[in-house]
């Protein structure tokens, strides 16, 4: 079964946000570029001369689905405690020299030819020390430091860091030791409540309050899938013409701009690919499926706005401009104008309408 809910609402985002749902976001890169061959442009048409494409809708009401909604046990609320016990262990204040294993709580300031860099600096940093979360020799020049103490770690960065200034660069850091904890097994004690919960002060107030949350995430995942399983039934009872050919259109053109886009980053489609698991192949494979998923999905959701008189409304348009993590419909109108926000908010009710008029057992 496909994504359909996240494909739907990205159908209605992507009117807003070109085509950010098709493909995942190439991300900026901060490693310095590297030398690659350009892409020969691709010949892709513009999106007014893809071909058409068109929908008969089959059952789209009544549409059975199962609840797959999962009761929230005891067990498993004492499990997601016994996670919540191993994260967040009991750390004591000790006078000694710090050792692996142990938390410092440290200042410090990173300085290549004695002035500080960007992202360098940090004060009461908890660090555990074995964590690798600093560069090499950072971390094992605080071992045997105890609280009071100030170094001077002279250090070099590797040379594939993602800072391309900072690649391969001598620094200092200057490092000042606030405290040494010592780590230990959590107990499961107000005390413990209060160190991990912003809303509970006791024991019972916490397991209340993460079987609350669980159950809360459990019935959402639940809805995500009933909304699914009953667009992608929608999906098979419909049939549609000149899809293929739309797709392959797109696809053509959503590949090209994608590789001129990494191509301007200094990387390849194979490199990028490989980021997430994937081959080249592989990664054509999904940014093709997604294309046809956006274009089965605006075409079902026209078809059954226009049978069932569905239309943007107020509230629609708000709920479109929190999925965009803006304030207020008139900065979408404003950036994006208003045929384009009634349309991504006519997505919505469709969404809406199906799942209100499945019979979910």
């Amino acid at each position: 079964m496909k994504k359909w809910t996240r494909v739907f609402l990205c159908a209605a985002i992507v009117v807003l946000a070109a085509s950010g749902c098709k493909k995942e976001e190439i991300q900026e890169s901060t490693e310095a570029p590297t030398e690659t061959s350009v892409p020969e442009e691709t010949e892709a048409p513009t999106m007014a001369e893809l071909p058409e494409a068109s929908v008969t809708l089959g059952e789209y009401k009544g549409i059975v689905v199962e609840d797959p909604y999962v009761e929230i046990t005891d067990e498993d609320v004492e499990a997601r405690i016994t996670q919540a016990l191993a994260a967040n262990p009991k750390q004591t204040e000790v006078d000694r020299p710090a050792e692996n294993g142990d938390v410092v709580n440290i200042d410090y300031v990173g300085m290549k030819d004695g002035v500080p860099f960007d992202h360098g600096a940090d004060d009461n940093f908890d660090l555990v020390l074995g964590s690798h979360r600093f560069i090499d020799g950072f971390e094992d020049g605080l071992v045997g430091a105890k609280t009071g103490d100030e170094l001077s770690l002279n250090l070099t960065f590797p040379e594939d860091y993602k800072n391309a200034e900072l690649a391969g660069q001598d620094v200092v850091f200057d490092v000042t030791v606030n405290a040494v904890k010592e780590q230990s097994e959590a107990e499961l004690n107000d005390e413990f409540v209060k160190r991990v919960s912003e809303e509970s002060e006791t024991v019972e107030e916490y397991r209340a309050e993460l079987r609350k949350m669980m159950e809360e995430q459990a019935r959402a995942e639940a809805d995500m899938q009933i909304q699914n399983a009953v667009v992608d039934k929608v999906v098979e009872n419909a049939s549609f013409t000149g899809l293929e050919e739309r797709v392959e259109a797109e696809f053509t053109q959503e590949l090209a701009s994608m590789e001129s886009a990494l191509s301007e980053q200094g990387t390849t489609l194979a490199e990028y690919a490989q980021m997430y698991g994937m081959d080249e192949d592989m990664m054509k494979e999904q940014l093709r499926a997604q294309v046809q998923g956006v274009n089965e999905i605006n075409l079902i959701a026209d078809a059954v706005a226009e049978a069932e008189g569905l239309k943007a409304d107020d509230a629609s348009r708000q709920r479109l401009a929190e999925l965009n993590g803006v304030e207020s419909v008139i900065d979408l109108v404003t950036q994006y104008g208003q045929e384009a926000v009634d349309n991504a908010a006519k997505r919505i009710l469709v969404m809406d309408f199906l799942v209100e008029n499945a019979k979910v057992e």
